[in-house]
């Protein structure tokens, strides 16, 4: 097997474990101040794997998510789909080499197109009539941004330094 099959497969491996650890921090009540302040932990996942695989096909899986994130809290249907396709789209399409920024700039990037996206979803929300007033935006945005750090030394440690600044799944004869 070569090293890029064992990446590729370790990349695999990791990722629905993750993002179903992920789905159920989203939806289970984590006291008080997380529950008003909530960061979109799927996002952290789906935007690592995105930028280390570089794959089109964490659109499709962010979607998913989404939908299984919106029946289990029985918000309007595709809500949270669009919040979480949003950030990984965003983060895909705008930041094409996001896997070589700096820890640090990778960090505000995804705390500031968290606050853009859900703002904009707050709106559209508030549009359908499904939101109140009291939203806080900052506070996600910035534990959004804050949690990249662990989550990309242990996502680093867990799949490997290399498969994560490689991106590329081409075998090498």
């Amino acid at each position: 097997m070569t090293e890029a099959k064992l990446r590729r497969q370790r990349r695999s491996m990791a990722l629905i474990p993750l993002l179903l650890l992920t789905v159920i921090l989203q939806i289970v009540s984590l006291g008080d101040f997380m529950d008003l302040n909530r960061p979109d932990f799927p996002v952290l996942i789906l935007i690592y794997f995105a930028a280390s695989t570089g794959s089109k096909l964490s659109l499709e899986l962010s979607w998913i998510t989404g939908i299984i994130i919106d029946l289990l809290y029985g918000a309007p249907l595709g809500i949270n789909a669009l919040i979480l396709t949003a950030q990984v789209y965003l983060v895909i399409s705008q930041f094409a080499n996001f896997r070589v920024y700096t820890i640090w700039q990778q960090a505000l990037i995804t705390g500031i197109i968290n606050l853009i996206v859900n703002v904009i979803c707050f709106w559209l929300a508030h549009m359908m009539g499904q939101s109140a007033y009291d939203i806080n935006f900052l506070v996600p945005a910035l534990l959004m941004a804050a949690l990249w750090f662990p989550v990309r030394i242990c996502l680093d440690m867990l799949i490997g330094k290399k498969a994560a600044e490689d991106g590329s799944d081409e075998d090498a004869p």
